[in-house]
């Protein structure tokens, strides 16, 4: 489960990465708003996967 949501966010980064990468500024700018939109689905999700399970206070 957590390397097919790991895997997840390394292509939506790595799409990300592209599409600054290969378009120009004008575009960048144009796109900008889908462009955080991927970003903050990739920080929503990363928060889902990296959230540690609390453990108890109480000790057998």
């Amino acid at each position: 489960q957590m390397t097919s949501q790991t895997e997840f966010i390394e292509h939506a980064l790595h799409d990300i990465e592209h599409r600054l990468s290969s378009n120009g500024k004008a575009e960048v700018i144009e796109k900008q708003q889908d462009l955080l939109n991927s970003i903050q689905m990739i920080y929503e999700k990363s928060k889902t996967i990296f959230v540690p399970t609390p453990i108890s206070n109480d000790f057998p």
